[in-house]
């Protein structure tokens, strides 16, 4: 018999409605450095359901920067906001 954990990971989740995890994006020079470092940031792709289809409104590097693109979208749908402070 399986037991189930009451605690899931949650993976590709936002605390936004409508905006979820994509990946890691990896960048191999920075601009202004000599050296070669690898800076890794985050992916957040932006989305909407319209008539049971999923438009994507686009990939942002941050998750707020994405719950803003989306907050755009659904007002101009009439559909529900995310709360952003």
């Amino acid at each position: 018999m399986k037991k189930h954990n009451s605690i899931q990971k949650s993976r590709g989740k936002s605390k936004f409605i409508g905006v979820r995890f994509l990946g890691n994006d990896k960048i191999k020079q920075l601009p202004g450095g000599a050296k070669r470092r690898k800076e890794i940031r985050k992916l957040w792709r932006a989305e909407i359901t319209i008539d049971s289809c999923t438009k994507s409104i686009g990939v942002y590097y941050s998750e707020i920067g994405a719950a803003r693109a989306r907050n755009k979208e659904a007002k101009k749908l009439g559909r529900p906001l995310n709360l952003i402070n």
